[in-house]
């Protein structure tokens, strides 16, 4: 069955030249693809490490129901770092799970947080989602420090001069 087009869904109904709104409808497609992939059954359990790098307060989206001013979210570089395929990376995604954030916010700017994707029960009564650092084992924190260790490697390769170029 094919869905209708939204204003909201990154699908353009006109030529982007011509639709004001082409850019942010991308954008915005891209960060709920990315957040689908990240805050997800696939991933519960596994090791998460996230670097918040954005906060916002009322993202507009698919799921936004109308009279609705938006959900908040986190812009972050998310990676999965002990998943069934190895490590998965999710560079600039956002999340819009309402603890997560919660959690991430004020980090921006500081430290990555590492820990492992839970579901926890809310006052409400149905799971919600959390990154419980509590539970981080010696091995797992390690396995954070070498990935922070290679990316700063990878980072500062091109710093360095070569003789003779």
């Amino acid at each position: 069955m094919a869905k209708a087009a939204s204003p909201f869904d990154g699908q353009a109904t006109d030529s982007p030249a011509n639709d004001p709104f082409a850019k942010a409808k991308g954008r915005l497609a891209r960060a709920q693809a990315a957040f689908d992939q990240v805050i997800t059954e696939d991933f519960k359990g596994r090791l998460l490490l996230i670097q918040p790098t954005e906060y916002h307060d009322k993202v507009v989206t698919k799921f936004t129901k109308p009279g609705e001013d938006g959900t908040p979210a986190v812009t972050a570089d998310a990676a999965v770092l002990d998943g069934d395929e190895g490590l998965v990376e999710f560079p600039g995604t956002m999340i819009f799970a309402k603890f997560v954030v919660a959690q991430l916010r004020p980090q921006i700017g500081k430290e990555p947080v590492l820990g492992v994707l839970v579901t926890k029960p809310s006052q409400k009564g149905h799971d919600a989602w959390f990154i419980d650092s509590d539970v981080v084992t010696d091995e797992q924190f390690a396995a954070g420090i070498a990935y922070l260790d290679a990316k700063e490697a990878e980072a500062n390769k091109g710093r360095l001069a070569k003789a003779g170029a």
